[in-house]
């Protein structure tokens, strides 16, 4: 417990250094070059940007290290074995699952391999090896990849892009309506069969409740105490588009990498909210905002009404650390 307790003093140190990530309170903020001397300040940034403090209080963080002292004595022994490593790699990673961010991952860490002049790839379902010195994307995301990954390259980095539950299913079903790109369970010859939305509702939740959503958790559990990988949920995207892309720059590839802010600026391409109506009108990807209200709107109150193809979507936000339903 000791050095659980040494830990905390630095981490408030090292989180006062991150305020405008975190939107700490100002009493909180440290000068940056004193935490920089601090060894594996690196490490210990990514041990805090996971999801369960971003934009946390100060409370938050106690409650974290008084519930979960093994996660800091296990995290202090990670960095002291593997700080060379996870400074710097050429093993640079998105990791994504069906509909939860795969085209906006896709085109932010190309932007980043080219400008790296790094090799590229993409791998879609299945399980996969590690694409050594390469920069990729992992769609569809599975324990067994990640397996392979931990042996194979155990010096990635990557970012892991999670979503909540009612927004995932939403987004499904707007895309299933039309697209063959489906999972097992939905698809536009099986809603089309149903006569009434909530009918098309239970189809498309069943479906994700079985197939994206469990492995989703899964691999959610294996990676959130991972320093080598930040978890980002896609709400971070619509909230704050320019802060998310950069703060997976910086866990990428550092603070001082020269091309972090030419990355940040190509990637505003894909925030969605700085698009014009007519370019909106132009993809299949974006539904009307009205049509997706309705959507949200019949998927919550079927939670409400107990609908038993909805009544477990909250549990997966549960497992991912969602306290609340997103709106």
């Amino acid at each position: 417990m000791a050095s659980a307790m040494s830990f905390i003093g630095f981490s408030i140190m090292f989180l006062g250094s991150q305020a405008l990530r975190f939107d700490l309170r100002a009493e909180l903020q440290m000068e940056r070059n004193t935490i920089m001397d601090v060894p594996s300040a690196e490490l210990l940034n990514d041990f805090f940007i996971h999801r369960d403090l971003k934009n946390a209080e100060f409370p938050m963080f106690s409650d974290l290290i008084s519930r979960s002292p093994e996660r800091v004595d296990a995290m202090m022994k990670f960095a002291a074995q593997n700080d060379r490593a996870l400074r710097k790699t050429s093993n640079i990673f998105a990791f994504t699952h069906h509909k939860a961010g795969t085209i906006l991952a896709h085109n932010v860490l190309r932007h980043a391999a080219q400008l790296t002049e790094s090799p590229w790839f993409e791998q879609y379902q299945g399980t996969h090896k590690c694409f050594s010195d390469h920069t990729g994307i992992y769609q569809n995301l599975n324990i067994e990849t990640i397996a392979n990954l931990n042996a194979q390259c155990h010096d990635f980095r990557a970012f892991h892009i999670i979503r909540e539950s009612v927004a995932l299913t939403a987004s499904a079903y707007l895309y299933h309506k039309w697209s063959v790109d489906t999972i097992p369970g939905t698809g536009p010859q099986i809603l089309k069969k149903a006569k009434s939305l909530q009918d098309k509702l239970t189809i498309e939740a069943k479906a994700n409740s079985q197939v994206t959503l469990p492995e989703m958790v899964a691999c959610h559990e294996a990676l959130k105490d991972d320093p080598r990988v930040l978890t980002v949920r896609m709400e971070d995207f619509h909230e704050r588009f320019d802060e998310t892309v950069r703060s997976i720059f910086v866990h990428l590839y550092g603070r001082d990498f020269k091309h972090l802010e030419q990355l940040v600026s190509a990637a505003s391409a894909d925030d969605v909210s700085r698009w014009s109506p007519s370019k909106l009108a132009q993809t299949n990807h974006i539904a009307k905002d009205s049509e997706r209200d309705q959507v949200l709107s019949t998927l919550r109150e079927m939670i409400h009404q107990h609908v038993p193809a909805t009544s477990i979507l909250p549990e997966f936000d549960e497992k991912m650390s969602y306290t609340e339903t997103s709106n």
